[in-house]
């Protein structure tokens, strides 16, 4: 391997000053699982390397943690961040990796701050008046812990299920906004297109759906649940 510098700057403005938009070379590093391969491979020949680890820690962010939808004691461990979106500890590979779980703990220790969970091929683009916009193929889970009435985080053994009373939690898919002052999520505007299940690829009837032109079955309710994936589509649209 070719020899780099590795710098640990400890404070965000030295962080940034060590950085070179315009040097492809030099690299920031948080958890640099996927930059090591790609050095390993031959792919990526830093100059410098920028470690994040000993930055001042109010800019948190998500270093390790394991997968699972149940927040646990110690599920999750925050290291120090860029700062780039205070206020937010924001996870990635959310529902490939099953990281519900561990983004809820890590709100246990932090209910002031939001969470921000993105699926894959998906982004989540914060404008300069604080709205969160999704954009992608996937989702946006937004938990909020802010008016969380109870949590058991600080007596709970390490692997052991917390309590977590009154988190809210919002998914947001592409159209959808979230305004991070007020704390609110809102829908697509009004008469913006929507995708057909059968125009998401992979994707077959829901485990409610009726086939279509099927009748629902005898004491089914006749709610949304029970009417046909074409009849609830049509009524969604407003046909």
């Amino acid at each position: 391997m070719i020899p780099f510098e590795m710098v640990e700057p400890t404070s965000l403005r030295e962080a940034l000053g060590l950085l070179d938009p315009q040097e492809p070379t030099i690299r920031p590093v948080a958890g640099g699982t996927a930059l090591m391969l790609m050095m390993k491979a031959g792919v990526f020949t830093p100059t410098r390397l920028v470690c994040l680890h000993r930055i001042e820690p109010r800019y948190s962010r998500i270093a390790l943690g394991d997968s699972g939808a149940t927040p646990r004691r110690r599920l999750v461990h925050l290291a120090p961040g860029l700062g780039l979106a205070p206020g937010l500890i924001i996870d990635q590979h959310f529902r490939r990796r099953d990281r519900l779980g561990r983004l809820l703990t890590a709100l246990s220790y932090h209910p002031g701050l939001l969470g921000v969970g993105v699926d894959e091929d998906t982004a989540a683009a914060i404008d300069a008046e604080g709205s969160v916009r999704v954009l992608g193929t996937g989702a946006i889970t937004i938990v909020d812990a802010h008016d969380m009435r109870y949590t058991d985080s600080h007596a709970a053994h390490r692997g052991q299920p917390l309590a977590m009373l009154g988190v809210r939690l919002d998914v947001l898919t592409a159209g959808c906004r979230y305004d991070l002052a007020q704390r609110r999520a809102y829908p697509p505007p009004q008469g913006a297109a929507r995708l057909e299940a059968e125009d998401l690829p992979g994707s077959g009837l829901d485990a409610e759906e009726e086939p279509d032109g099927q009748e629902p079955a005898a004491g089914e309710p006749a709610g949304p649940a029970g009417r046909s994936r074409s009849a609830r589509l049509a009524g969604d649209r407003g046909d």
